[in-house]
């Protein structure tokens, strides 16, 4: 009986650190950023909210088609659920391909939900699937004063209400400049190959 509970013990821990991803190497300062190099890390930080003050760089090109099969078939958990993405991410030109987010009733929907004061620069999303509800973009569904500069992002964006290519609704103060979308966004009111709504300014 007691080698029965080690191994059931084993078994959840192993499943709690597969849920949580891995850690990237840094520290997450300017100096020493947290290092994005696998979809375990970029799991690790769409699932530590403490990280989201941080410096992010990614040092290689990520993988993401076996999202697709997360969370029941719902894909992957936006970074800045339930809260804000506040950090600095730095995507160096690395690709992130075929990342699934299918969240039909979720508010802020895209590979980061929710930036506040934050900074995302070349950020290179390819064949992206998402789909939301309200606020659903490619790259992030809702910035409020946030830098955006020399992304990327293809693929196909669906939701309800607020729905673009790149960001589905950005607020106060947000500045964009050298991105762009290709590809199919799909919704019902305030939809837009770029953006869905803008409420602020916007520089290109």
């Amino acid at each position: 009986m007691r080698t029965l509970i080690v191994f059931c013990m084993l078994l959840l821990s192993t499943s709690i650190a597969f849920a949580d991803g891995v850690q990237p190497e840094g520290s997450g300062t300017e100096n020493s950023p947290y290092q994005i190099a696998t979809l375990d890390n970029l799991l690790w930080l769409s699932t530590t909210p403490e990280s989201w003050e941080s410096h992010f760089i990614q040092t290689a090109d990520i993988d993401a088609s076996d999202t697709e099969n997360w969370n029941g078939g719902e894909g992957f958990l936006p970074i800045g659920t339930d809260g804000e993405f506040k950090g600095i991410y730095n995507g160096q030109n690395h690709s992130i391909e075929d990342i699934c987010i299918r969240r039909n009733t979720s508010v802020n929907t895209g590979l980061f939900a929710k930036t506040e004061r934050a900074e995302i620069s070349f950020v290179k999303l390819l064949n992206v699937e998402i789909m939301g509800n309200n606020k659903s973009g490619g790259l992030a569904g809702m910035c409020w004063v946030t830098e955006i500069t020399h992304c990327k992002v293809t693929g196909s964006v669906t939701g309800e209400n607020n729905v673009g290519g790149l960001v589905g609704l950005m607020s106060m103060y947000t500045m964009v400049d050298s991105c762009h979308f290709s590809g199919e966004v799909n919704g019902c009111t305030n939809v837009g190959g770029f953006t869905g709504i803008i409420l602020g300014t916007v520089a290109y």
